[in-house]
């Protein structure tokens, strides 16, 4: 009689990306409440541009994780063109991890740009174009200064390490 042989699956391993941090700076959560920091990276390998929200000064949990600005912005694009949109449409991105990253994220799109307050709606936000953000990145990854170095905003130093996502996408909770 023959043994059957069991296959045992190994884990695949893969390498994790390296992301170059191209730039640190604080900004304020959507309410107003606490203060954030976050991160805008740069895969080496991709050139996808990430961003990642790394403390809060309040208690609220967040992901650390890399997320990728092409994604963020195919969510923002998902909300029918003219509408207000809410951090709503970043939830798909953030299943399983603690359900504040979404809002922070949002926090840090409100910053950078991506979207703004609307005029007409309450706790509705309007996209806006992302261009002047990206051509910030653009030339923070060339090693250049952005443009608009006259904001404070634009004076934020620029870190040159790389830090694997793979180490970062613990939940953390800042010291209030």
């Amino acid at each position: 009689m023959k043994s059957k042989s069991t296959l045992i699956a190994k884990p695949v391993v893969q390498d994790a990306p390296t992301v170059r941090i191209l730039k640190r700076t604080p900004c304020a959560s959507v309410s107003g409440k606490s203060s954030l920091v976050y991160e805008v990276g740069l895969d080496e390998k991709t050139k996808d541009v990430q961003l990642r929200v790394v403390s809060n000064s309040g208690s609220g949990c967040f992901s650390q994780q890399w997320v990728k600005v092409d994604a963020i912005r195919a969510h923002l694009d998902e909300a029918p063109k003219g509408e207000t949109v809410t951090s709503y449409v970043l939830a798909p991105l953030f299943r399983g991890v603690s359900q504040n990253t979404a809002g922070f994220v949002w926090a840090v799109l409100v910053h950078a740009g991506f979207v703004a307050p609307s005029k007409e709606k309450r706790r509705a936000y309007d996209r806006v174009d992302p261009t002047p953000f990206m051509q910030e990145v653009k030339a923070l990854a060339e090693g250049k200064k952005p443009a608009d170095a006259k904001s404070k905003k634009a004076k934020a130093p620029v870190e040159a390490h790389t830090e694997s996502p793979s180490a970062s996408t613990k939940k953390k909770k800042a010291k209030s």
